[in-house]
């Protein structure tokens, strides 16, 4: 991109698929056509998170854009999709948000990968005092980062009140054909309400405190969160 925006012009094909549509994505798509691209294609996981002047600018272009694509690999080819789809490219460009700079930190604190070496509780092994979340630990999705955010929160808590930390040992993926609803205890709102609140949190499925900010509808690669608003009165 520096070298684009430099007058620089580089040799990509004229076939190219890019791989994340955020709005970084969106800047990659312009400078694609800028160096000759003929056909142009984004793919993401999720619903494209780019604002939508920025997607209308690059579908003006003929670009397309392609969500709930899952990446198996990178093949001389193109990009070849887990359900066996293959995208033609002569360039395939990775754009999946900005990279943290860890140019501060001393070699040895970082990974083979240039990420922060970090222990089971987000903790930096070199630094107790220092926690890492979200894009720093790994590029993931936003309820990674709220899920990290969480979790660091309530380390630095206990931190400070000389309590042990707490790590997010994930449980076992459940199999897809095992998510049927007799897996599940139905509990109607009233049931809810006379639950203990405190006993209550441990269902939740930890991917951050819910601030109805509606990110899990967009940010799940399975589609399976829905939103329904009930009013419910409540008899005192």
């Amino acid at each position: 991109m520096k070298k684009i925006n430099n007058g620089e012009k580089i040799n990509l094909g004229k076939k190219v698929v890019i791989i994340g549509a955020g709005n970084a994505a969106m800047d990659v798509i312009l400078a694609a056509y800028a160096s000759g691209a003929k056909t142009v294609t984004a793919i993401d996981i999720k619903k494209p998170s780019a604002f939508d002047k920025e997607l209308n600018c690059a579908k003006s272009l003929g670009a397309k854009i392609l969500y709930l694509c899952f990446t198996q690999k990178i093949t001389e080819k193109g990009v070849l999709l887990q359900d066996s789809t293959l995208l033609e490219a002569d360039s395939v460009i990775i754009s999946i948000g900005d990279r943290p700079d860890f140019s501060f930190l001393n070699s040895e604190d970082l990974t083979p990968n240039g990420f922060i070496k970090l222990n089971k509780f987000n903790q930096m092994e070199s630094n107790s005092k220092i926690f890492v979340a979200g894009d720093a630990i790994k590029q993931g999705l936003f309820v990674n980062a709220l899920a990290d955010g969480r979790l660091v929160a309530n380390n630095i808590f206990r931190l400070f009140n000389s309590l042990p930390l707490i790590s997010d040992d994930k449980l076992p993926l459940l199999p897809k054909d095992k998510v049927k609803p007799q897996f599940y205890t139905f509990q109607s709102p009233c049931d809810i309400l006379k639950n203990d609140v405190l006993n209550e949190k441990n269902r939740c499925l930890r991917c951050g405190i819910c601030r109805d900010c509606e990110f899990c509808l967009n940010a799940c690669p399975q589609n399976a969160i829905s939103k329904y608003i009930n009013k419910m009165e409540i008899g005192v």
